[in-house]
């Protein structure tokens, strides 16, 4: 049995008897408490996830390289998967969207936003919305068959387009300490040439123990996100992030 999700300070730091911080002057137990302690869990789920992959990637990876029969070819300053289509959870996107609203990241923020329409009207609305909706109904199918060819093509169309995720500043990821589980989950073997479209799929760093981890997070992840009311489904990274920062 899983540990229940842990409930970080916030919520539980204001009297729940106290008058509501929002001003409503109901008792904050019956105003924005529950909100309050649902993004606090999300947040929380998010974060601990995010560390239990970066455990096991701190003690596997050296593992990988350790025989010299191959090389981890990702690292921070790659960017050879910028390009791709890659989803993240609510809780996800609330983790990367507190990083950005502290002072420090004001102009990552800033830049992430003045970014944000350009890679919207490259990607294009009918694009965007054809991949959500394939990977909603398929994202956990087989990999073969018609649904996976049709995902495929889908993806590879939009690699090509170049459209570089905004929160890539002149090849590094801006976000890095607080990327996606997806983004610090996937490594690649040797080469980073075959994260291109259009190439031979690249070997990928496998073990029982991160697919556990980065399972189990994510499940942690849609259910904290369906708490919230706002459904179990990944969205476009930065999608996802803008409407984080718009709450």
């Amino acid at each position: 049995m899983s540990a229940p999700p842990r409930v970080p300070e916030g919520a539980r730091s204001i009297d729940r008897k106290a008058p509501c911080p929002c001003g409503s002057g109901r008792r904050y137990k019956s105003c924005c408490y529950a909100r309050d302690r649902g993004r606090e869990l999300a947040l929380g789920a998010a974060r601990d996830g995010a560390a239990a992959v970066d455990e096991v990637l701190r003690v596997f990876l050296p593992l990988v390289e350790s025989r010299g029969e191959h090389r981890i070819a990702c690292g921070e300053g790659c960017s050879a998967c910028c390009a791709n289509f890659v989803r993240c959870s609510v809780p996800e996107a609330m983790a990367v969207a507190a990083w950005l609203q502290e002072p420090a990241q004001a102009e990552v923020r800033a830049r992430f936003l003045a970014k944000l329409p350009a890679w919207r009207a490259r990607g294009g609305a009918d694009e965007i919305a054809a991949l959500e909706a394939h990977l909603d109904a398929h994202g956990d199918g087989a990999r073969g068959g018609a649904a996976w060819d049709a995902y495929q093509a889908l993806t590879v169309a939009w690699a090509k387009k170049g459209n570089i995720c905004p929160f890539n500043e002149r090849g590094r990821c801006e976000i890095y300490p607080v990327r996606p589980l997806i983004c610090r989950s996937v490594y690649v073997l040797d080469t980073a040439d075959n994260c291109l479209p259009e190439r031979e799929p690249p070997k990928i760093v496998s073990h029982p123990a991160l697919e556990s981890a980065f399972r189990e997070a994510t499940r942690a992840c849609a259910e904290a996100g369906a708490r919230l009311g706002r459904g179990d489904r990944p969205r476009a990274i930065p999608e996802a992030v803008a409407a984080a920062l718009a709450e």
